[in-house]
């Protein structure tokens, strides 16, 4: 049976890593405190521009790397110049967590009213600002970023890719068991005669509402040949949030009115921000160079690549045979890093 890929083991320990302390719907009693949650929140965030301008915060994050392509796993000294059209496909996942509001509401004299909180038989289901993920994949023919290679004057123009995470709104009718959804998922009632289990929530009455914003973003991608012998290539990804924003109400009434203090105006922002933003790169046929042990003829190039807010490491699957994925994120890790259950080494 085959094993984990790059890929696979770039997003556990990015699970691992940055999404620790985010508590997925539904929210019981006895899961992380506020605390870690906001502390976990102020990794990797990406704040709408508007906003990052005015308070010093960041609004992009950008990696640059090295890789070499390897046709066939072969050498990578240069032997036909011409051999463009065997340059495959960058594939680029962008990950990060929204932030969602969670209302909860409670029969009252034959209506609803908003409360703070709703006991059921997993415990106490409150109101609360919960994450969810989003992630996305853009595929990028290599043949578009790179020029000829062994010529390093042509600068190829960089790809621009739009990304959009939907508005959106649920509401759960209460005495329904509902089951966790998986990442990206969307909730699915449980029939009403169904018992409740492990991972679902069951209010005795009223309502729970989920509600979000849109997020816009752009994931810019370049890349150029590096002048020598090898087939090497420096490849850019920078992911931007461009999503709008204001300190005033807006019109799906999710904002506090006059949010105008810092504090009040940052709370908002959170709203429309990438949490735990962190990029996967994959280039089957191609293999990326160590940042911190590059071999000896890619010390200079290596030391020229700038990265913000976005380090990249070396990430391998189980057979630990091809260094052809790469997780750019918001803190400094080691080269093939390995997720085991509550340790990241």
């Amino acid at each position: 049976m085959s094993g984990r890929t790059g890929v696979e083991t770039a997003r556990a320990v990015a699970d691992a890593v940055l999404y620790e302390g985010y508590q997925p719907f539904p929210y019981l009693s006895g899961g992380p405190t506020q605390e870690a949650r906001e502390a976990c929140g102020q990794v990797g965030v990406l704040a709408p521009p508007a906003f990052a301008a005015g308070v010093g915060e960041h609004s992009s994050c950008h990696a640059e790397c090295l890789f070499e392509h390897e046709p066939g796993r072969g050498a990578g000294l240069v032997t036909d110049v011409d051999h463009q059209a065997d340059l495959g496909v960058l594939r680029v996942r962008v990950r990060f967590r929204r932030l969602v509001d969670r209302s909860v509401w409670a029969g009252r004299r034959g209506g609803l009213a908003p409360v703070d909180a709703v006991r059921d038989p997993h415990g106490e289901l409150r109101a609360w600002r919960e994450s969810a993920p989003c992630e996305q994949d853009v595929l990028v023919p290599l043949t578009d970023l790179l020029g000829t290679p062994g010529d390093p004057d042509p600068d190829p123009a960089p790809r621009t890719i739009p990304l959009v995470a939907p508005a959106g709104r649920e509401v759960l009718l209460t005495a329904t068991p509902f089951a966790a959804p998986p990442p990206g998922g969307a909730w699915h009632p449980g029939a009403a005669s169904q018992s409740s289990s492990a991972g679902e929530a069951l209010v005795a009455s009223g309502r729970v509402v989920r509600a979000w914003h849109r997020l816009d973003a752009e994931l810019c991608l370049s890349a150029r040949w590096l002048p020598g012998p090898f087939r090497v290539a420096r490849l850019y990804a920078e992911l931007r949030n461009t999503s709008p924003w204001s300190p005033g109400p807006t019109t799906d009434g999710l904002a506090a009115p006059g949010a105008t203090e810092r504090a009040a105006a940052r709370d908002e922002a959170l709203r429309r921000s990438l949490l735990a933003a962190h990029l996967v790169l994959y280039a089957p046929g191609w293999r990326f160079l160590s940042l911190t042990d590059p071999p000896w003829w890619a010390v200079t190039f290596t030391a020229c690549c700038h990265n913000e807010r976005a380090w990249p490491v070396l990430v391998s699957g189980d057979d630990h045979c091809h260094d052809d994925t790469v997780l750019a994120a918001p803190v400094v890790l080691t080269d093939h890093p390995r997720a085991t259950p509550g340790v990241v080494r």
